[in-house]
């Protein structure tokens, strides 16, 4: 489902640059983007998924191999880009110096280029409790009675009431761990089955029409996870599972045209434009000739990419010097 991940940072960079621009028409842009986009990759993030083994052992694979590569490259990233923010904006090293601060309380106190990082503490914090059910919790319908009730749980409050609990914005794992469960049942038959695309066209014309609405007042659903906001929790969540599968069925479709191939590869590098795109912006965004959204989209998916694909490049070769081919 790489062009499903392709798809979803394509919106992700275009949200982020049409934000600051006050006007209607990108306003509405801006929220029918965020009723989709972002849980879409908590819902890709369970396709793969797999119960564990139960014991230390297992624990500790798991461990090593979902949770601590997300760590690194948290740590790893945010170093890099407050140090880059540092330069480019002339920041002080007193600033700098609380910049790092609140990279280890992340969540919504980070701003400016790290302002994504949200969703990295998010992601991981979803990954080990949608591990954690499917591997000690062995009845379905259990396994989701356990995340409708986190789920519950998270929209029950105001996020500013557990303002203590706001550090790595780790609460919102309560709502997307409900994501995520149902996108490792759903990938178990996404591909078996027959879809009729007409049903994917008929969710975009549901969503064109919900859009239509919202442009003209009449739907004023609102949600983004990082700030917990929602308008409607049987919206939150019912529509953005609605509109990913009504994506799913047909980026299957868009698979088996072999036309969207750079999609495919978009998606495989997905994480590093998620990290990198502000950056971009902010860069590139000194000169008068990138100032619009346009440009800041095109370069803030390209130069990650093109970076994404260079390091693939330097991997291979190097993997090849160390393990060379037998004639």
């Amino acid at each position: 489902m790489d062009i499903a991940k392709g798809i979803g940072i394509i919106a992700v960079v275009i949200s982020h640059a049409i934000h600051p621009i006050d006007t209607h028409f990108y306003d509405v842009s801006f929220t029918v983007l965020y009723w989709w986009h972002m849980p879409l990759f908590f819902i890709t993030g369970g396709f793969f998924l797999k119960p564990i083994v139960t014991n230390w052992e297992g624990i500790w694979g798991f461990f090593k191999k979902k949770v601590w590569p997300n760590i690194v490259i948290y740590f790893v990233a945010g170093t890099f880009l407050i140090l880059a923010s540092h330069y480019l904006d002339g920041s002080t090293w007193a600033y700098t110096r609380d910049y790092f601060i609140r990279l280890i309380y992340g969540g919504r106190s980070l701003n400016g280029n790290l302002t994504v990082f949200w969703f990295i503490t998010v992601y991981t914090g979803s990954l080990v409790t949608t591990t954690a059910i499917i591997s000690w919790i062995k009845n379905v319908p259990t396994q989701f009675i356990v995340a409708f009730s986190m789920f519950a749980v998270g929209v029950s409050y105001d996020h500013w009431d557990l303002i203590e609990f706001k550090g790595l914005d780790m609460d919102i794992v309560l709502i997307t761990t409900f994501y995520m469960l149902v996108g490792h049942y759903v990938f178990k038959y996404l591909k078996n089955m027959t879809w009729h695309y007409s049903l994917g066209l008929a969710i975009m014309g549901l969503y064109l029409f919900l859009i239509y609405l919202s442009y003209n007042g009449h739907f004023l659903f609102r949600m983004f996870l990082k700030a917990h906001t929602f308008s409607n929790t049987y919206l939150l969540m019912y529509l953005p599972l609605i509109l990913c599968f009504g994506i799913f069925v047909i980026c299957i479709w868009m698979e088996q045209t072999n036309l969207f191939g750079w999609l495919s590869i978009v998606g495989n590098h997905s994480m590093i434009i998620m990290y990198l795109h502000r950056l971009m912006f902010d860069f590139f965004g000194r000169f008068i000739i990138f100032q619009s959204w346009e440009s800041q989209v095109l370069l803030g998916i390209l130069v990650p990419l093109i970076i994404g694909l260079v390091y693939d490049q330097i991997k291979r070769r190097l993997a090849k010097r160390k393990h060379p081919i037998a004639d």
